[in-house]
């Protein structure tokens, strides 16, 4: 199903391609996956410091470092995902909305449905204790709801988010406005903050699981998303580029991102409903300035082939980690540090074997697509040139045989 964009005003300014990064209009975004792998490290670090045999390394797991790298994925996931639908919007004038959920649902689905098989055998082997009412909100993306999910699934309920994401915020696009769009997610943004701080001072009873919730949670998408729009807007975008040229700017941020955290250690429940968005905040400031300095020292460490590689299989390692990284478990291959090394084959594995044909796939299926379209606008331009030259009634209407796709300026 593809939506067109038709509205009363231009949905989109024009894109000044001389100020502009090139990854706005084609190509992958710089630096993303060195923050991909940041993020799922920050994750995997947090998991294994609970597992029998893991060093003692006082202090540094009370800084719930998982959370950290969860705000992180959120992030990213909503700039990457909107940056995506922007570009599409700019080329094409509409969202082939059908198209872009089946290809978010062939990212998630099946390394998922693999993870669940393997829990599934594991628990008709008595391997693990698992209920089947366990797996069910991690088939149907509703963990973030369930107030107290079983270890193996738990980590799905930011699955759960995304996958809502993805489902929601192209309709959006598709049918408001850009100017209503970004109202939404100012909106989207006070309205977790306001939802979590009042469950914190009138519902204390649920805020460890009203901060899964996606209408709680889904800021750190939004504050991505909001990032997406301020790059495709030359007066935001430059006053971004200020922001981050500046190391003084980067190290209160970083400051501020730390002074967070140890307030939601002190005192967790009255300042954990703005400690999200906050550290959500300052993981847009250094994805900015991580994606526009791609030369400096930041933007050459994520960069690195070994952060790129990391990142790109990092979906893979957050989806089968948690199976390895369970706390205080005795099963062998559930101990340090065997642990993260059978955590780090099962994500090699789930990449090469699951996630890397499918992307395979799908770039196959973008060059068929690109292609073709270059066929169209050739035919179309020799059928008008044709047209021109001969002024003459044709015989045949050469033009009526190739319909170029309606587009919007």
């Amino acid at each position: 199903m593809s939506l067109a964009i038709a509205d009363s005003a231009p949905r989109t300014a024009k894109i000044d391609r001389a100020a502009a990064p090139e990854w706005l209009a084609r190509g992958r975004i710089p630096c993303l996956d060195g923050m991909r792998a940041l993020a799922v490290l920050l994750v995997v670090y947090a998991h294994a410091s609970h597992t029998t045999g893991f060093p003692d390394l006082t202090g540094l797991p009370s800084l719930r470092l998982g959370h950290l790298g969860v705000e992180a994925f959120l992030v990213v996931s909503g700039f990457l995902i909107t940056t995506l639908l922007l570009r599409e919007i700019h080329r094409t004038g509409q969202l082939n909305v059908t198209k872009f959920c089946l290809a978010r649902m062939l990212k998630i689905c099946p390394p998922l449905v693999c993870l669940l098989g393997i829990l599934v055998l594991l628990k008709l082997t008595g391997v693990l204790d698992l209920r089947w009412r366990d797996l069910l909100p991690a088939a149907t993306f509703t963990t973030n709801f369930i107030a107290h999910p079983a270890w193996p699934v738990g980590h799905t309920w930011t699955l759960s988010i995304q996958e809502h994401f993805y489902l929601a915020w192209p309709f959006v696009l598709a049918t408001c406005s850009l100017a209503r769009s970004r109202k939404l997610i100012w909106a989207c943004i006070g309205g977790c903050l306001l939802l979590r701080c009042g469950v914190v001072l009138f519902w204390p009873h649920l805020d460890n699981l009203a901060h899964r919730w996606t209408f709680a949670r889904a800021d750190g998408v939004a504050i991505g998303c909001l990032l997406a729009f301020a790059a495709y807007d030359p007066v935001w975008r430059e006053r971004f580029n200020r922001l981050v040229h500046d190391y003084r700017c980067l190290l209160l941020v970083a400051g501020l991102l730390l002074a967070s955290r140890a307030l939601s250690v002190a005192s967790w429940r009255y300042w954990v409903g703005i400690s999200f968005t906050v550290n959500s905040v300052c993981f847009a400031v250094f994805l900015w300035a991580a994606v526009q300095r791609s030369g400096s020292l930041i933007g050459r460490c994520f960069n690195h082939p070994a952060a790129v590689a990391l990142g790109s299989a990092s979906f893979s390692l957050y989806v089968w980690q948690q199976l390895f990284l369970q706390p205080h478990q005795e099963l062998w291959w559930c101990a340090f540090p065997q642990n993260l090394l059978f955590a780090g084959l099962a994500a090699l594995l789930g990449y090469q074997l699951i996630e890397r044909p499918i992307v395979n796939f799908k770039e196959r299926k973008r060059g068929q697509a690109r292609r073709l379209e270059s066929r169209l606008e050739r035919s179309e331009v020799q059928s008008a040139t044709i047209r021109v030259a001969d002024m003459s009634p044709p015989r045949f209407d050469l033009g009526a045989e190739v319909t170029a796709p309606a587009r919007v300026a």
